[in-house]
């Protein structure tokens, strides 16, 4: 790019490939009066791999036309000749000037090594504390079978009693209730057939009395008639 004195360009990655999850690092603004290539670092922040072709289109670039400059404007200043046509090293070593590093590396691969040596180390720990185990769990097999027969008895004593208790207590409590609740549904339902047969017979009432309302109209409309 040359640019000239009244023009400064932006530039930024094609929004398609921003949805695939790539990552354009811009800088703010190319200076009017820039000479030189335009470095543009680019990111792949998801785990796919994409494949540019030749032709295809990565990214836009605005130009932005600046004011015009005034013939007696004393105070302008030109872009520096020692900044145009700077390579990549040039940028980078500039970037790592004050830092220990010599490259800029990304730290994911690092974190990959680190969590897989971790892993490494507890697996090796896992099982030398897993053969240290068999030797004393040997050793003492035998008083804990012992002591495991002397608790099993116990326990089942324990709970041959408790379901002796719980038997017991059924049969004392739970089955008398139980025979409660049969005996209030079943009350339930003789009402319920009470009710619905009181119901009936009502219902069967007004519908006699609504047809007797309905042939002494009848009636009185012959009469009414008959008089005219």
């Amino acid at each position: 790019f040359r640019l000239p004195d009244y023009i400064a360009i932006r530039f930024n990655l094609k929004i398609t490939h921003v949805y695939r999850g790539l990552l354009l690092g811009t800088g703010p603004l190319v200076d009017p009066g820039f000479e030189g290539k335009i470095n543009i670092p680019l990111h792949n922040l998801t785990s796919n791999e994409y494949i540019f072709h030749f032709g295809e289109e990565l990214i836009w670039i605005e130009f932005t036309k600046t004011s015009k400059l005034p013939n007696n404007y004393d105070d302008y200043v030109e872009f520096p000749e020692n900044k145009k046509h700077k390579k990549l090293d040039y940028y980078l070593a500039k970037a790592l000037e004050n830092n220990s590093s010599e490259q800029i590396a990304s730290s994911i691969p690092a974190a990959i090594k680190e969590a897989k040596e971790s892993a490494d180390e507890a697996e090796k720990a896992a099982k030398g504390a897993g053969k240290t185990a068999k030797g004393i769990a040997f050793g003492s097999l035998i008083a804990g079978a012992a002591l495991l027969l002397s608790v099993g008895t116990l326990i089942y004593e324990s709970w041959n009693l408790q379901r002796q208790y719980i038997d017991h207590s059924y049969d004392m409590i739970v089955g008398p209730l139980i025979q409660y609740k049969k005996d209030m549904d079943f009350m339930k339902f003789e009402q319920g057939e009470m009710v619905d047969t009181l119901e009936q017979k009502l219902i069967s009432k007004i519908n006699n009395q609504n047809k007797k309302i309905i042939e002494l109209e009848k009636k009185i409309k012959q009469i009414e008639s008959v008089k005219k």
